[in-house]
């Protein structure tokens, strides 16, 4: 909940029918698997391309991009998992029982995930940005230092 002069702005959870918070989760957990097979694959470069990686002249940088892909963003996407997976389950209880104070309870969580899950994928795309940057990067020198030793 934000407050925009004296108007008090809702976020949609609070109004949204309950199958469409069941339908916004559904997408957090499928997200959730896409990002994850991403990191593996991300990791995979970082693997096949660890030396240059590893260039003293980008050093500081790239270690903190590689902690992010391979360390950081792992653990915050099992943990977001686990909530939402959780968040699920609260769903279940919220239907059989139709409690109104458990479904208060489930869409004011369902608005901290919504800010979690944003606060991670902004966090993600812009690290993503530096991490194919940085690939850019090494697969041209990699090329470069093919050509010249084919060259000599």
């Amino acid at each position: 909940m934000e407050e925009y002069g004296n108007t008090l702005i809702l976020g949609y959870w609070h109004y949204a029918d309950i199958k469409d918070l069941h339908h916004r989760s559904r997408m957090w957990l499928s997200k959730i698997v896409f990002w994850k097979d991403e990191l593996h694959f991300m990791e995979e470069l970082i693997n096949d391309h660890l030396i240059f990686f590893m260039d003293k002249q980008r050093s500081e940088e790239n270690i903190l991009v590689m902690d992010k892909v391979t360390k950081s963003f792992s653990l915050d996407l099992n943990l977001l998992e686990k909530k939402v997976q959780h968040h699920e389950r609260d769903l279940k209880k919220v239907v059989l029982e139709g409690s109104k104070e458990l479904e208060k309870h489930y869409r004011k969580d369902h608005g901290v995930l919504e800010e979690k899950i944003e606060h991670f994928a902004n966090d993600y795309y812009q690290t993503r940005r530096q991490y194919f940057k940085l690939v850019t990067e090494i697969i041209r020198a990699e090329k470069t230092l093919k050509l010249i030793r084919s060259l000599t």
